[in-house]
């Protein structure tokens, strides 16, 4: 087995996280690969730098404050900008925790660089879109024309198209049986002069020609003027059954 010294070392070079340790003066007296990689500053480079110098001047004096509050409850959690060597300036979370050993007192912590408004954007979209992905229902959206720019699984096994429509331009108006086309264009319309449309009924033509009802919930999207709808199949009462639902909740609406 590894003494104690090696295992530390070996277990912090490994992490996916940041990790450093600071002198009780907040110079970095250690460093694990990660921690290089964030700053962009090589070991030999950190070692002997202090972990101010890592921050915007500006801040310096809160990180202070941040180690003395770490130092009296044994540990903090806080949010910093690191200054990269290249010039850049990265949010970090920072877990910080002071310990008393045999010989002198030192800090111990990790950084996690934080997530930019565009990266959670995209993350939240792309959880929002696994979900709808998933959901039994059909959902699809639609820009201002009634182009198609995005449909489920749901929506696609329904109508029988594949997914290569959605290069192609398809505009979603063109499914609506002939007696309902007019009157979905105008509760399209409607929706995207601010209101919502729905919930309405109406006949729809699969691929094949056959046809079957649905109930349409149509709202506007305020992102770049797109409108969205999103269809449920109900029980035709007048044809018999197409499906054996009926959605719960009012609308749904895709971003």
């Amino acid at each position: 087995m590894l003494p104690t010294k090696e295992r530390d070392a070996s277990m912090t070079s490994i992490r996916v996280d940041g990790f450093f340790c600071l002198a009780s003066d907040g110079t970095i007296e250690e460093c694990n690969h990660k921690f290089c990689e964030i700053t962009g500053y090589g070991r030999e480079e950190l070692i002997s730098m202090r972990f101010t110098d890592l921050v915007p001047s500006e801040t310096v004096e809160r990180l202070h404050e941040r180690l003395a509050g770490s130092a009296d409850r044994q540990g903090a959690v806080f949010v910093v900008e690191l200054c990269c060597k290249d010039g850049r300036r990265v949010p970090m979370e920072v877990s910080m925790a002071f310990t008393r050993g045999a010989e002198f007192p030192h800090y111990v912590g990790f950084v996690r660089p934080l997530p930019s408004a565009a990266q959670s954007r995209e993350e939240a979209e792309s959880r929002y879109r696994e979900l709808v992905e998933s959901l039994p229902q059909i959902v699809f959206e639609t820009d201002e024309n009634g182009k198609l720019l995005f449909a489920n699984g749901a929506a696609f096994e329904a109508f029988g198209y594949c997914r290569e429509v959605l290069q192609a331009g398809f505009n979603v108006l063109e499914v609506f049986a002939p007696e309902d086309a007019q009157r979905a264009r105008e509760d399209f319309r409607q929706a995207l002069a601010g209101g919502t449309a729905g919930p309405n009924e109406y006949r729809v033509l699969r691929k094949d020609g056959s046809s079957f009802d649905v109930v349409i919930y149509c709202a506007p999207v305020v992102r770049d003027g797109k409108g969205s709808w999103s269809t449920y199949p109900i029980r035709n009462r007048r044809r018999g059954s197409c499906a054996s639902f009926r959605p719960r909740s009012s609308r749904v609406r895709f971003r």
